[in-house]
This record gives C-alpha cells, structure tokens and sequence, in this order.
C-alpha cells in the first residue's frame, strides 16, 4: 500500500486467532461498541498522537473488514474526546474496505468512505446488508455514514486481490483514493 499511495504506512495488526474466534470477535465488536481490543487501544493512542501533531494537516486511516468495526468504534472514543479539538479532527480521513461495521459515524472528521464489492459475504454484514433494520444490543439499526462506493456484483473479500486492484483498475469511482493513486504515480515518474 505504501507504494500504491507513495507514503509511509503504519499498520495497526489485528492477527486472527482462526475463523470461529475471528467470527465472535466480529459479533461482539459490532453489537457491543464498547468492547475494548488491543488494536483499538493501538490505535487510538496512534491517531491521537498523530492528530495533535502540528505542521500535520492529514492522517489516513485504512481499514478492511473486522478492522472496519474496530475503526468505527475508535472513531466514536476519538469524536467523544474532549482533548481532540474540531481542527485535529478534520485532518483525520477513514477509508473502510469490506464495511461490516454496525455503526460508523462520521462525526468531526475529516472525510469518511466506504469501498465494497455488493457480493462480499463480510460486507454484507454491514454497508451492504440486504436487512437495514436489523438492530443491535442497543437497538440501533444499521448506520454507515459518509460517502459509500460500491462495486455492484463483485464478489470477493480479500484486500489485495479483490479491493485493491480493483482500484488500481479504476472500480470504486469517485474516491479520493483515485487521488492519491494518481499523486503517487506522479511522483515516481
């Protein structure tokens, strides 16, 4: 990814532990936002450091798949903190892969967009859910705010094969991503 949008990455690793646990993890993260992971603490620690820092003006969060319901509830602890000022957060833009989040709001950030193929089975638990008012623990229905991309009737959830050249080949029209693709390719020639 690095090369594909010509900047530095810092990942924050979810490891999977096998698919039964990764699936619990997935039902308990997106029914109950309050649920704390080691990746989410990571990376709000993370962002907030990055979004203090001045002489910043953008940070960059990719997200995909179960990372999308630890995103959307790192973006509600990060919209809730009384230390990130409204300009610390309008630097702060989420790209979400595979959404399968309940909830994501985009509250003060900066830009929130979600890419999904419409035949991904995880998407389909979230932006592409055919079931809108299926509610969680809290009785909330489903909520992806920001704008949303979506590739209609591709199938596939991995991010590489299935997302990310999909983007290199011009699917998901209309995002910014396109533009940072576009810088990056400049640079290098």
């Amino acid at each position: 990814m690095g090369h594909m949008f010509g900047r530095r990455i810092a990942a924050v690793h979810n490891p999977t532990d096998c698919m039964g646990v990764d699936l619990l993890e997935c039902c308990v993260g997106k029914l109950w936002d309050d649920w704390s992971t080691d990746p989410r603490e990571v990376a709000i620690e993370q962002l907030k450091r990055a979004l203090v820092l001045e002489g910043k003006s953008k940070v960059v969060l990719i997200c995909h798949s179960q990372g999308t319901i630890i995103a959307s509830n790192v973006l509600r602890v990060l919209n809730e903190d009384r230390d990130l000022t409204d300009r610390h957060l309008a630097k702060l833009e989420v790209y979400a892969f595979a959404n399968c989040a309940h909830q994501m709001e985009k509250g003060r950030i900066g830009r929130l967009e979600t890419l999904s193929n419409t035949l991904d089975t995880v998407a389909m638990l979230g932006s592409c859910c055919p079931y809108k008012e299926w509610r969680d623990v809290d009785g909330e229905t489903i909520n992806i705010e920001g704008r949303k991309f979506f590739e209609e009737g591709k199938r596939g959830h991995m991010l590489e094969t299935h997302y990310l050249q999909g983007l290199e080949q011009g699917e998901y029209a209309g995002s910014k991503l396109h533009d940072y693709r576009k810088e990056a390719k400049s640079k290098s020639t």
